[in-house]
Order: C-alpha cells, then sequence, then structure tokens
C-alpha cells in the first residue's frame, strides 16, 4: 500500500501543478486514511472542488463540486432527481448525483489517468468545465421549474 499511496500522491502533486501553471492557487492536499485517498481541495470559477486520487487504484481520478445544491423539502427532492437526469442526459462526461442523505446535490467527473504526461492542463481543465457545465445545468433546470 505504500507505494500505491505514493503514487497516488505524485499523481494529485502534479494536478497541483497543473492549477498553479495556470495562475490558479495549488490547494491544499492531505491525505483521507479512511477512504485511501489523496484529496485535494481547490476553487475554480468560485466553486469549491474536491479532487481524489485513489491509492488503491493509482490510475482513477475524481474531481467532485461537493454540496452545490442544498434540498429543502420532499417537493424539491423530488425535482431534484427529475433535473438531475436531464443534466446528466445533457451533458457530457460529468453527472450530477442526489447524496445518500438526500439534503445536498453533488456533481461529478470520473476519469482514468495512466501516468502524468497523458493529463496535460488542457485535457484537466475540459473536465473541469465538464464539470461546472453539469452542476450549472441542474441549476438552470432547476430555476426554471422552480
Amino acid at each position: 500500500m505504500a507505494i500505491e499511496k505514493a503514487v497516488a500522491e505524485q499523481k494529485a502533486h502534479h494536478i497541483q501543478q497543473l492549477l498553479k501553471a495556470e495562475g490558479f492557487a495549488e490547494g491544499e492536499l492531505s491525505w483521507d486514511e479512511q477512504s485511501k485517498t489523496w484529496d485535494l481541495v481547490f476553487k475554480y470559477e468560485k466553486n469549491n472542488c474536491l479532487l481524489m486520487t485513489d491509492a488503491e487504484d493509482t490510475n482513477y481520478v475524481s474531481i467532485l463540486l461537493p454540496n452545490f445544491w442544498e434540498i429543502e423539502s420532499a417537493e424539491e427532492l423530488e425535482r431534484a432527481y427529475r433535473a438531475a437526469n436531464r443534466a446528466n442526459l445533457d451533458s457530457k462526461g460529468a453527472k450530477v448525483q442526489v447524496k445518500r442523505d438526500e439534503s445536498n446535490l453533488v456533481a461529478a467527473v470520473e476519469f482514468v489517468v495512466e501516468n502524468d504526461q497523458a493529463l496535460t492542463g488542457a485535457v484537466f481543465f475540459r473536465y473541469l468545465g465538464m464539470l461546472t457545465n453539469v452542476a450549472n445545468t441542474f441549476v438552470n433546470i432547476m430555476r426554471e421549474n422552480g
């Protein structure tokens, strides 16, 4: 596990450098012992994003936009499920999910990276664009049907 943890950490550091090279703050990196992931919290387009590199699957990376929409009623929950389904159908490469406790929504993009050279700044920022697009699509649908 020590080697896998180091590989996942290296991938997270590489992504920190991509952020820095594009003029963004490099964010805060920490190890999550329970989930066995390196977690990088950073800001993108005024949103707090969470990137996770997995020590048990070192090629897997996920970026989350956590808790971007709070569910305040049973009626809103029903609308959120429908809007999430529509946003997921209308968006590429990312998805919106109602959290298990049905209190908030999370947007996620997940991808596989064989090595650091395969993840360029252009590719990484395309993933971030997919993430914000699906979240914005969801928000627009909720506001249209509110």
